[in-house]
């Protein structure tokens, strides 16, 4: 009688062990695929920030091109359909810097940390 409650403890023991092992497996791919997707979503997240940066240095340049072609101009004798070519590449300039603007302010400074749990 001993010895048949000693073999079930061992057998189970033994089971126990196993689905231990195979928790851990299972917590390593998990682990595993977490680092890959941090991986990838990191990549991503730089590759948008390279973009706006980009965007930002174009729209400044834009600006500051404007400001120059306007200083040159002076106050040169344009005509009518000159001007409206100019005050329209101003306008656009100035409406995407706003919406740029716009982007900006939407996006948080800083992420909110999950919640404990």
């Amino acid at each position: 009688m001993f010895l048949k409650l000693l073999q079930v403890l061992v057998d189970t023991s033994v089971k126990l062990l196993d689905l231990v092992d195979k928790g851990v497996t299972i917590l390593a791919a998990l682990d595993d695929k977490l680092k890959a997707f941090a991986d990838s979503a990191n990549a991503a997240l730089a590759q948008a920030n390279s973009s706006l940066d980009n965007i930002v240095a174009d729209e400044a340049n834009l600006s500051k091109q404007i400001e120059d072609l306007k200083a040159l101009l002076g106050s040169a004798d344009l005509t009518p359909e000159q001007q409206a070519l100019l005050d329209s590449v101003s306008t656009a300039a100035s409406s995407m810097a706003a919406r740029t603007k716009a982007m900006a302010d939407a996006v948080p400074d800083t992420v909110a940390p999950p919640p404990a749990g």
